[in-house]
């Protein structure tokens, strides 16, 4: 009785033995990518990608490809965090990883430099390329310089060097000296045993490694997983913001609906794209895009003057940036206020002097015994000459000047109703004026 079940044990496990013979055979490394600057959305394609390479039973092991000049912190602590948190064996293959891209490098379990590779320069700096100073500089460098240890101390490899790449105060005698941050090559990397070995490509990276005659699993990288980090990038970001509320705003303060509405839409429709596809989409940032575009609007046509409503407007389109990009908002803020003030002076001072601006500039021609009729027979006015604006200049209206009523543009400022004004320009048609004295709604 003892045999025969001994004799059915032994047999269900050759049985239930013969899948596992086959899967092993089908083993496969999956290889994901680290590239580019490090943002949101490449935080959330990893995790999604590393969950299925958990869950898939054909992947035996992880290979990271790292090339990266760095990126944000929160977006560096997330993916550290998800590959120090892995099952399953994980492989770095550095090209080069530089500041985030150092940590990410060191969170794997074996960590492989590749030819020409680097890793280190991991010092915090701000949007402006600064370094942190302060209070707050210290703050944040103590925060890095723990991390950076941790991560280290965990996969078993000197602590002391990975705070030198945060730290230039650590003299490291032989390796780098005080004031310097740390930087290895390849060589070095390997000399002081940062890294567990050097290989010539991915295959290479992978036996060196432990992990021979294994199928290597080409990233799984879709085109919109591309478009989302391109679109997520700090620069980029700040000029969509910038783009998507110029154009708005050009469009509201016009007739009809043409281009600059297009350019508006297309604008913020792709600055909320990003975040929406790496999962930061933030109800509280779009609801205050758009009072921050009602803000501005009413300052440029309610209550003309840059003032309480303006500045209060503005603060709403950066609050939606911290929002949405709060470890990366210095360089989103910077960028979108250069690109900002940029195409406000443009649409303002430069546009309606050019023949670009005639579409978008409304030139009535009415019958004189219209209350708002416009002189187009009589003779031009005289540069110099004065009148009062019969209807507001934005900055295209009608004034009259020498009795007769006239087109006429600003330089680019609003003049309401009833505005003093002297003519400063006249080509063919085209007549420039400007107040006669400051008007409290003209600064």
């Amino acid at each position: 009785m003892n045999l025969s079940r001994l004799l059915k044990t032994a047999l269900a496990a050759l049985v239930i033995g013969t899948p596992a013979v086959a899967q092993d055979t089908s083993s496969q490394a999956r290889h994901l990518e680290v590239k580019g600057e490090i943002g949101a959305a490449m935080a959330r394609r990893l995790e999604r990608q590393l969950k299925a390479a958990e869950n898939d039973p054909r992947v035996a092991v992880i290979l990271i490809e790292v090339d990266t000049p760095g990126g944000a912190v929160d977006a560096m602590q997330k993916i550290s965090g998800d590959l120090l948190r892995l099952s399953k064996p994980s492989v770095a293959a550095v090209r080069n990883a530089f500041s985030a891209g150092a940590l990410i490098a060191m969170s794997a379990e074996k960590l492989v430099m590749l030819p020409g590779s680097s890793i280190g320069a991991a010092l915090p700096i701000t949007a402006t390329g600064q370094e942190l100073t302060g209070n707050v500089g210290e703050k944040i460098n103590s925060a890095l310089r723990s991390e950076f240890r941790a991560v280290a101390e965990e996969r078993g490899r000197p602590p002391e060097l990975a705070e030198g790449m945060v730290n230039p105060a650590l003299d490291l005698p032989g390796i780098k000296p005080r004031g310097q941050i740390l930087t290895l090559s390849a060589a070095r990397a390997l000399e002081f045993k940062l890294a567990d070995a050097r290989a010539r490509d991915l295959e290479g990276a992978l036996a060196a490694a432990g992990y021979k005659d294994l199928a290597l699993a080409p990233p799984q990288l879709t085109p919109a997983d591309r478009f989302a980090d391109f679109i997520t990038r700090p620069w980029v970001a700040g000029l969509l913001l910038a783009i998507g509320v110029l154009g708005l705003i050009a469009e509201l303060s016009s007739p009809g609906f043409g281009v600059p509405g297009l350019l508006g839409i297309l604008g913020l429709g792709l600055y909320f794209l990003g975040p929406w596809m790496g999962g930061d989409f933030s109800l509280l940032a779009l609801a205050l895009v758009v009072v921050g575009i009602l803000l501005i609007l009413a300052e440029l046509f309610v209550v003309p003057g840059f003032g309480i409503a303006g500045v209060a407007g503005l603060g709403a389109l950066l609050g939606s940036a911290y929002l949405i990009y709060p470890a990366q908002f210095g360089t989103v803020a910077a960028t979108s206020v250069l690109v900002f003030g940029a195409g406000a002076a443009l649409l303002l001072f430069v546009l309606p002097r050019t023949r670009l601006a005639r579409p978008f500039i409304l030139r009535a021609d009415l019958s004189r015994s219209s209350p708002m009729s416009v002189s187009t027979l009589s003779a031009p006015p005289l540069v110099t000459e004065r009148g009062r604006t019969v209807t507001d200049l934005r900055p295209a209206g009608i004034a009259e000047i020498g009795g007769q009523r006239h087109d006429v543009v600003s330089e680019g400022r609003f003049l309401p109703a009833g505005t003093e004004i002297e003519v400063v320009l006249v080509e063919g048609s085209r007549i420039v004026v400007r107040p006669i004295s400051p008007h409290p709604s003209a600064r």
